[in-house]
């Protein structure tokens, strides 16, 4: 089990934020953040993220489209 899941958070940059933020969420990981825009998001490009933590409570984010 992680001590300090926020020590080091994993990022994953895929075109389908919501569909990847359900499957872990209905998978039962502990979600921290649901989806948002980032701050450095702008008209044209909108990045979304998501925080979530694993079974083994290390430290997860999705980041891109939201679909």
């Amino acid at each position: 089990m992680n001590k300090d899941p926020f020590r080091i958070m994993l990022n994953m940059d895929n075109d389908n934020v919501q569909y990847w933020y359900e499957k872990v969420r209905d998978a039962g990981c502990k979600i921290i953040q649901e989806p948002i825009l980032t701050p450095f998001s702008t008209e044209e490009k909108q990045i979304y993220v998501c925080t979530w933590l694993d079974p083994e409570g290390n430290c997860w984010q999705f980041m891109g489209k939201l679909k």
